[in-house]
């Protein structure tokens, strides 16, 4: 992970001065004159559905996600409408689902998947730190406000804190979850209002080991949303 972030940390410093030259007489050339960046916030909410490998799994009531954050631009291109983008970002995760850490006493035990109609739903909350790197197109001019764009990359998250919680009780989860997972995700739209489609590279928990199971529980969330860009 460290090599990712070098990685990550090489690439802007070595783009960087090509967009940022001044020329001997302490003008900016015409590369600079021609170029601009679409450095901005964004907030995003999404639906999301979850995958399981265990016909038993059951997604009860809604699952969401509310995300935040900022992003950095970096032209490739004279015209800027091709830019690499490296953000920092927030996310709130919630699951609901029949799956359900069994507790004893204050002491987690297993896992189970509550199959009965009138059993309790579970919800699973996360939080976590967000590191997106994507590819940037955009139909946009230097003076032009509303355009079309298409961004594609990976997220790569730090999952920092989650709980279970249900009528029962209330147990961090956090030691059950990977705490680092990548998303792929595609963003597309016009001006404002823009689609987020993403899928998870990683299953959300650890491997699972059901009670009374000899299957692990693999679960992948599919993010389908919206998120709105802010200059």
């Amino acid at each position: 992970m460290k090599s990712v972030f070098l990685l990550i940390f090489s690439l802007f410093l070595l783009l960087q001065p090509l967009y940022a030259q001044v020329s001997e007489d302490g003008s900016e050339n015409e590369k600079v004159s021609n170029t601009f960046r679409e450095d901005q916030f964004y907030l995003g909410v999404s639906f999301v559905a979850l995958l399981s490998n265990t016909s038993s799994f059951d997604q009860r009531g809604l699952s969401s996600q509310l995300q935040l954050g900022w992003v950095r631009d970096i032209p490739l291109v004279a015209s800027s409408k091709l830019a690499l983008g490296f953000g920092l970002g927030h996310a709130f995760h919630r699951y609901t689902t029949n799956l359900r850490l069994q507790v004893s006493e204050g002491v987690s035990t297993n896992y189970m998947l509550d199959t009965a109609e009138d059993a309790p739903k579970t919800i699973f909350a996360a939080r976590s730190i967000d590191f997106p790197i994507s590819l940037r197109w955009r139909d946009a001019t230097l003076d032009s406000f509303a355009f079309w764009r298409i961004y594609a990359g990976v997220k790569l998250r730090w999952n920092y804190w989650a709980k279970q919680k249900n009528a029962l009780s209330k147990t961090s989860i956090l030691a059950d979850l990977n705490r680092w997972n990548t998303e792929a995700f595609l963003n597309f739209g016009y001006n404002t209002w823009n689609f987020y489609l993403a899928y998870d590279l990683q299953p959300l928990f650890i491997p699972i080991t059901l009670l009374d199971s000899p299957d692990q529980l693999q679960i992948r969330p599919i993010r389908i949303g919206l998120i709105f860009y802010i200059l």
